[in-house]
């Protein structure tokens, strides 16, 4: 019997030098993937995108208010049927949340056939850009103005500014129409802002006013002071802007510093300011319309990162009256002088209290004051108020009354009431 021995092999693990490849391939993919992954996350830019409609909560912060126009297009614009808030501007503002960097900041604008709105962005109320919509051919045409590398701070206030104004080509009623300076969106992007690296100062400004209470007409000047520190670069595109409301406050032509009138500011640009150095400048403005509260701000960029532009801006208020041509000019009352204190006769002499009484009793006419214009009324006042004594001609002696120049003489003096009747015109003329 043959004995058959099966010979026993010992199990071995079979590796296939192709599988190991794969595998290795495939992890090592994986893991490059992952930071290929890491890195495009921590490269992407970031980009923050404001609706004006939708995340503005204020919009009344300017001179005048903003209102929505949603639903029918979403955009933010000046109420211009209103002739209040023409050539005035409205202000919008959001707090930034966003991480603290350079931006480009883009405005998207709606450009309009009756005007080229002027526009404005401010951070903490420093101007940081201006621009103007151009001429189209089609209304709300969408235009994009891009201001590059832009510091905006964690907690920023951004401000969206802008003009409803009118380039006098589009007839409306008696007028011309008006474009509301729209706009629908602010976008900042880090994407290519903030490569070049930028030096940082640290500047401020301190502004006063030689006279806060003027009369139209009147110049005033405000003198600013503005200082580096110590521990800044040297700062560089220096520019002063000075916002007033347009419509009352003007560049005066005597100047002593060249600047030049943009919407509603007024923008100087300055030389190199060096570290620890500090530059003195005054701007002469002109009082042209009446206005209690008419506030002027001051403000100072640069072309640099500002460490502290907290103190950057100075707020001036300034108090303007009607001037005595105005229409605020008193009205007869207490004190209130209706002819000249002086009374000449017809030598050129001062005449005296009995002198201007024969006179009036007379009815001779005398030089009342220094115009023609004067003696013409004081003397059909004289005869109205002679005829007023025997109880007829009251009518003509009120309409004389009315119709005169603020000259108006009851007797020799100044009146001291404004009389209901002729008879109070006596009873005036009796006490002096």
């Amino acid at each position: 019997m043959t004995q058959c021995c099966a010979s026993h092999t010992p199990r071995q693990s079979i590796i296939d030098p192709m599988s190991v490849r794969s595998t290795f391939v495939n992890r090592t993919l994986i893991v490059l993937c992952v930071a290929a992954l890491t890195v495009i996350s921590t490269a992407q830019a970031d980009t923050y995108r404001f609706e004006a409609v939708d995340d503005f909560p204020i919009i009344d912060a300017g001179e005048v208010p903003y209102q929505s126009e949603a639903p029918d297009r979403e955009a933010l614009t000046i109420d211009a049927a209103n002739e209040n808030y023409r050539n005035r501007s409205a202000r919008a503002t959001l707090r930034y949340e966003g991480e603290s960097d350079f931006y480009d900041i883009t405005l998207t604008t709606l450009a309009e056939l009756a005007g080229e709105a002027e526009y404005r962005v401010l951070i903490n109320d420093v101007l940081v850009g201006t621009a103007n919509n151009p001429e189209v051919g089609q209304d709300y045409t969408p235009i994009q103005h891009t201001f590059e590398d832009i510091v905006v701070p964690h907690g920023a206030t951004v401000a969206v500014e802008s003009l409803a104004n009118s380039n006098g080509k589009i007839p409306e009623g008696r007028g011309t129409a008006f474009a509301g300076g729209r706009w629908t969106t602010l976008e900042l992007d880090n994407g290519d802002a903030g490569t070049a690296a930028a030096d940082e100062v640290d500047l401020a400004l301190h502004a006063t006013i030689d006279k806060s209470d003027v009369q139209v007409g009147d110049v005033f000047t405000i003198s600013l002071d503005i200082s580096n520190r110590d521990d800044s670069a040297v700062a560089t595109g220096l520019q002063l802007a000075l916002t007033r409301p347009r419509a009352e406050v003007a560049l005066a032509s005597e100047s002593p510093l060249l600047c030049h009138e943009s919407g509603n500011d007024i923008i100087c640009p300055l030389s190199e300011l060096p570290a620890g150095n500090t530059t003195s400048v005054s701007v002469s403005l002109q009082a042209i319309a009446g206005s209690p509260k008419a506030r002027l701000r001051a403000t100072i960029t640069t072309d640099q990162q500002e460490i502290n532009p907290d103190d950057n801006v100075v707020t001036l208020p300034l108090s303007i009256r009607a001037n005595a041509d105005g229409n605020e000019r008193p009205m007869p009352g207490l004190d209130s002088p209706l002819i000249p204190d002086v009374v000449t006769s017809d030598n050129g002499q001062p005449d005296t209290e009995s002198t201007v009484d024969e006179r009036l009793e007379s009815g001779q006419s005398g030089q009342i004051g220094q115009s023609e214009q004067a003696d013409q009324a004081g003397n059909s006042i004289d005869a109205a108020t002679t005829d007023s004594r025997s109880g007829a001609g009251s009518l003509s002696f009120w309409l004389l009354w009315l119709l005169s120049t603020p000259t108006i003489q009851c007797g020799y003096r100044r009146l001291r009431c404004w009389p209901s009747s002729a008879s109070d015109c006596d009873k005036s003329r009796s006490a002096d």
